[in-house]
Order: structure tokens, then C-alpha cells, then sequence
């Protein structure tokens, strides 16, 4: 029978009928609400397949999740894109507490996998990920995959897939990427007379102009009378600001407001509009545009400071030439047709290779 340790409910009685250590007794007291007390310790250490068959390797991802959207779009475009060249298995774990994840590391303890199959990789994003990968894989094994600068040491973790506008330097476990990853795809049908408009909002590098903003879409449109506009807002969004976007009347342009559009909305619509404006602050935005592979544009937006390294990330795709800004609109279509960022793909390609491939493992 299987008895639950719940906090304050542990009695000798319990423990009489296990011949279990004080060592023991300890981290089943510390990590109570984390496991069964019957099968806690054979479950630990699961044995790892030596099965030399064939038949192409299964990898068994773990996904840990924190609960921010942003962070978990990252870790689906990088599992999205490993799904696409090798058979892989995945389980989305919620990240413990940062004390459950750190006794757990010490004890070599994870209970949210007691019940999963040992990962081959385990994925993270954010800095309450960071210890639930150290646990996670001291516990089960697992290389550990960390997406954007970690708060601990590098050299903790097999892998770190690191934006360039950190301003990091590429090494062993440092892959620098353009960016953040998305789970975007590229469009294959997107049509050149729909565009789109993504509009931010205020933030902790750019301030915001909403009589600029107004002025920089009425061009655009009035310019382009040919395109079918939508425009979207962003939670950042001044209230004036959406207000004055919906009062806008012109035939070729729709507002929708982010309140009235559901899960993959943007997604979708990235499939759709072959040309795509963004406000500056939206980086983010930025790169899943170009992920689709849409003609992307800048709208100008007031910032906070001269230089960040939000600011270096826009300045470094317009020097290369993959955005131009709105000033510079005409040289919008000199883009071709558009260029396609596959930075998931690629660090997809590379872990797989180093990582997964037990004869090029870094």
C-alpha cells in the first residue's frame, strides 16, 4: 500500500516497518510533499536502456515550464523544431519552488519525474527553471538546456542558448543565437497585399508616443491603399492609444484589439500577411515576423536610454539589413522576399548533434 507523507503527518509508527537510514528519514521529512513513502527510493535512479536496436532512437524530452508565456514560447519553438528531425517523446514538468528544486539537487531528488521515463534532454527558460534543470538532471540524468542568459554559472549546464544582444561571447556551452527562440513557422502562402500591424506599448526600454504612433500607421496605409491592413494592440498598450487605433476609419484597415484575439491569433496571422510593421519595443514581435519570413518594418518608438540591449538587438538586424525602419520605409520591398530566421532549427540541429549524438557530445 502506498502512504502519502503530507507536512506534519510523519510518525515513527510509519517508519517502523523500513529499515531506512537517518539520511533517509531526513530527506523524506525534507521533501515530504514531494513523494510516496513506499516507492520513493526505487524510483530515483531509474536504470538507463543500454538497447543497442536499429530502430532510430527515442528521445525523451522534459519541458520545464514557469508559467510565463513568453518563456514558454521559447522552449516550443526549440521543441517544435527537434520534433521535426528525430523521434522525441516530451512531458511539460511546472517548476517547484526554488527551495523544493534546490533540495532536490542536494538530495538528488526530483519528484515531478518519478513518474516519467529519464529524459535524454531536459529544456528551460527563465530563472525559476534554472535550479529545477540542475535537480531535475542530477536526479535522472538528462542534458540540460538553458534558454537565455542563466542567473547561475555556464559552466552548470550542458548548453546556453544565449540571444547575441547579451553580448556574450560563444564558447563550449554558449550558442549564440539572433534572438530569442519562437515556435513561429515560415510562411509558405503569405499574401503581399495583406499587412499587419503589431503594436506594443511602453516598457522598461522605450517610452512611448501614441500621437507618433498614430502618425507613423496613418502613413503606412495611406501609402499602401492597395494592402489590407489589421492591426493589433499589445497588453502594454495605452488605453488612449487602442481607443484612438479603433477610431481610425479606413476601408482597408481592421483593428482588432488583443483582448478580442484568441491563443495562435498572431500566429496565424503571421501565416497570412506577407508584410508586417512592429513597434520597436516589441522585440519579440520582431523576430517572429521574420521566423515567417515577412517583409518586417520598424515603427519608431521613444526610448528610455541611448543604448540597451534591447536597443543593440534592433540595431544589429537593421545593420544586417533584415528590418528597415520607418524612415526608411521605401527600402521596405528591396528586402526580396524576405529573410527567414531558422534559429530554432539550427540550435535544434546542434543539439542533436553534441548533445543527443553520443559520438559528437560536448
Amino acid at each position: 500500500m502506498i502512504k502519502k507523507i503530507v507536512s506534519g503527518s510523519l510518525h515513527l509508527d510509519l517508519l517502523a516497518d523500513k529499515k531506512l537510514s537517518l539520511n533517509q528519514i531526513w530527506r523524506i521529512l525534507i521533501l515530504d510533499d514531494w513523494y510516496t513513502y513506499d516507492n520513493v527510493l526505487p524510483k530515483m535512479n531509474p536504470p538507463i536502456s543500454n538497447d543497442s536496436t536499429t530502430e532510430p532512437k527515442n528521445y525523451v524530452v522534459w519541458r520545464i515550464l514557469d508559467g510565463k508565456a513568453g518563456h514558454e514560447a521559447q522552449t516550443l519553438g526549440l521543441l517544435k523544431a527537434l520534433e521535426k528531425k528525430a523521434n522525441i517523446a516530451s512531458f511539460e514538468i511546472k517548476a517547484p519552488s526554488r527551495w523544493k528544486s534546490f533540495s532536490g539537487f542536494i538530495f538528488k531528488y526530483f519528484g515531478p519525474g518519478k513518474s516519467l521515463p529519464p529524459p535524454d534532454l531536459i529544456l528551460g527558460a527563465g530563472n525559476r527553471t534554472h535550479l529545477t534543470l540542475l535537480a531535475a538532471s542530477h536526479a535522472y540524468g538528462g542534458k540540460t538546456v538553458v534558454l537565455m542568459q542563466p542567473t547561475l554559472p555556464v559552466s552548470l549546464f550542458n548548453l546556453c542558448l544565449i540571444p547575441k544582444h547579451d553580448a556574450r561571447k560563444a564558447d563550449k556551452k554558449i550558442l549564440l543565437t539572433d534572438g530569442v527562440l519562437n515556435p513561429i513557422q515560415p510562411a509558405t502562402d503569405a499574401d503581399p497585399q495583406r499587412g499587419l500591424f503589431l503594436i506594443g506599448g511602453p516598457s522598461t526600454h522605450y517610452k512611448w508616443d501614441t500621437t507618433k504612433i498614430l502618425e507613423q500607421v496613418i502613413t503606412l496605409i495611406q501609402e499602401n491603399l492597395e494592402i489590407h491592413w489589421t492591426l493589433t494592440t499589445s497588453r502594454r498598450t495605452p488605453t488612449d492609444c487602442t481607443q484612438s487605433l479603433i477610431d481610425l476609419s479606413y476601408p482597408n484597415l481592421k483593428v482588432i484589439p488583443v483582448e478580442k484575439t484568441p491563443k495562435g491569433w498572431v500566429a496565424e496571422k503571421l501565416q497570412e500577411c506577407k508584410i508586417v510593421w512592429v513597434s520597436e519595443d516589441s522585440v519579440s514581435m520582431v523576430y517572429e515576423a521574420l521566423t515567417a519570413g515577412a517583409l518586417t518594418g520598424l515603427l519608431a518608438v521613444p526610448s528610455v536610454k541611448q543604448t540597451s540591449r534591447v536597443q543593440n538587438s534592433v540595431r544589429l538586424l537593421l545593420e544586417q539589413q533584415h528590418i528597415v525602419h520607418f524612415e526608411e520605409r521605401n527600402q521596405l520591398f528591396e528586402l526580396g522576399n524576405g529573410i527567414i530566421l531558422a534559429e530554432a532549427d539550427r540550435c535544434a540541429d546542434f543539439i542533436i548533434n553534441h548533445l543527443l549524438n553520443a559520438k559528437n557530445q560536448i
